[in-house]
């Protein structure tokens, strides 16, 4: 994608345009939800009508649009017209916001543009499965350094710069202001031309992409990598599903690092996640337990052993989860205290 300084918004590249597919539509949706709308159609739910799935572009932040007159990006007022569109057909039901992935990371930030009042109207609950909320490490690796394709650890010499030009790069990859340097995300044993091992962690981003003549890296992660977290909760129900309990890559090793690099076998960094993203990722919500209303639920259910992308069509996950839709909200006189536990097992959980 090319940025332009001035107005700072991305676009394609010339010549290049792109769409959505049956926006709102089931073709427009990763397979990974193809046993939720299956079942969503089992319950009586039409989808494109009051089961709307919201498509997006996945390279772009919240909020942005892509230029040149394309369709799609992740314009926040064409998510809000989505809401409202499912509210009205609905009959004035309120909407369940969903998503997985980087999805709650966009539909967080349509909760936090909007006021009070409109999410009192329009939103029963916000269900959020494995939510990359604060980044995963091995994006920088994987994706920054080597290009990895996400479906496969091919690495395609195009696919260096053009993720790097991704401003949703800089969203998957793990936050410096929560990681900190709390774990490793590259470990080189030639830093900067000096024979010297180096560890970098997130709190070092800035410096790892200095480091690599990572120079389109260095432009958008200086703009991007240093967001502000915002902490604050959704503003409304939620409900999260979580795996863990598996090796989760966070980290490799090189012997020098360069755009392109590839990492050396055996050099792997794991801590404990869901495949995809590590746990301390997975349980940022826990951070707005304390800032939510009383009156508001909130579960965050641990599922082990569940990889990142089989999450949505867990049986024990689905089966929640149409309970969640199915159960009117409870009614509360203003001072329900918060759920005792911080991670409700899914199986122990109930409507």
């Amino acid at each position: 994608m090319q940025h332009d300084s001035v107005t700072d918004a991305f676009s394609n590249a010339p010549g290049v345009q792109t769409s959505i597919i049956n926006f709102g539509g089931q073709d427009c949706s990763p397979l990974i939800y193809d046993d939720l709308l299956t079942l969503a159609q089992a319950t009586g739910y039409t989808i494109g009508k009051d089961f709307i799935m919201a498509c997006y572009d996945w390279r772009t932040a919240p909020g942005e649009a892509v230029g040149n007159g394309d369709t799609g990006g992740a314009d926040l007022a064409l998510a809000q017209e989505l809401v409202e569109s499912a509210y009205n057909s609905s009959g004035g039901l309120p909407v369940y916001l969903g998503g997985h992935s980087n999805g709650p990371i966009y539909a967080l930030a349509l909760l936090h543009s909007m006021s009070a009042d409109w999410i009192a109207k329009y939103i029963a609950g916000f269900i959020a499965y494995a939510g990359n909320w604060q980044g995963q490490g091995s994006y920088y690796s994987q994706q920054l350094i080597t290009g990895s394709s996400l479906y496969n650890v091919t690495n395609y010499p195009a696919s260096v710069p053009a993720y790097q030009s991704w401003p949703s790069s800089y969203i998957s990859a793990s936050n410096p202001e929560y990681y900190g340097g709390s774990e490793v995300v590259v470990r080189t044993l030639d830093a900067n031309g000096t024979d010297t091992p180096q560890n970098y962690t997130p709190a070092d981003a800035l410096q790892l992409f200095r480091d690599g003549g990572l120079t389109t890296a260095q432009q958008f992660g200086s703009q991007l990598l240093n967001r502000t977290s915002s902490n604050q909760p959704p503003g409304t129900n939620f409900y999260g599903f979580i795996g863990t309990g598996l090796p989760t890559l966070v980290g490799n090793t090189y012997a020098t690092v360069y755009a392109g690099a590839e990492p050396m076998a055996g050099g792997e960094i794991y801590k404990n996640g869901d495949g995809n993203q590590e746990d301390m990722d997975n349980e940022w919500p826990l951070t707005w337990r304390d800032k939510m209303d009383p009156c508001q639920h909130f579960e965050l259910n641990r599922e082990e052993g569940v990889e990142h992308l089989n999450l949505p069509s867990d049986p024990s996950v689905l089966k929640r989860t149409f309970d969640i839709l199915f159960s009117a909200p409870a009614a509360c006189d203003g001072i329900a205290p918060a759920p005792d536990q911080d991670l409700i097992p899914a199986q122990a959980t109930s409507a």
